[in-house]
């Protein structure tokens, strides 16, 4: 089964797209070992776990909390939804409208125009 995911590969823009719906799937688009980030109460940010211990992923996205950025994400990453019982789902458009809402530009110190995300 697939769902419907946004994809953030590093140095492009947000896509909506479908991923199978496995471990393997989503290891394949982090390109590593997967960790959760929450973003409210229905989105999830899926990263590589060890993004930042390689070299080779360039930072992809800031998270901001409280008005102030507190994380950097290292690799490609994709946003999906679960569901009561903790299974990744898909996303539905009133929560890709939200993520919509929560995202904005963040330049970084060496003048480099990344996406940043609101998650609370």
């Amino acid at each position: 089964m697939k769902i419907r995911v946004v994809k953030v590969n590093m140095g492009e823009k947000p896509r909506i797209t479908e991923i199978e719906d496995t471990l393997e799937a989503s290891k394949e688009v982090v390109g590593g070992y997967i960790e959760r980030v929450a973003i409210g109460t229905e989105i999830d940010l899926w990263i590589n776990e060890e993004g930042k211990l390689d070299d080779e992923l360039k930072e992809n996205i800031v998270l901001v909390t409280k008005g102030r950025p507190y994380d950097v994400v290292h690799g490609n990453v994709f946003f999906a939804s679960h569901d009561d019982s903790g299974n990744t789902i898909s996303l539905t458009d009133e929560q890709i409208e939200d993520l919509k809402r929560r995202t904005m530009s963040a330049v970084t110190p060496t003048g480099e125009e990344l996406m940043a995300i609101i998650v609370d």
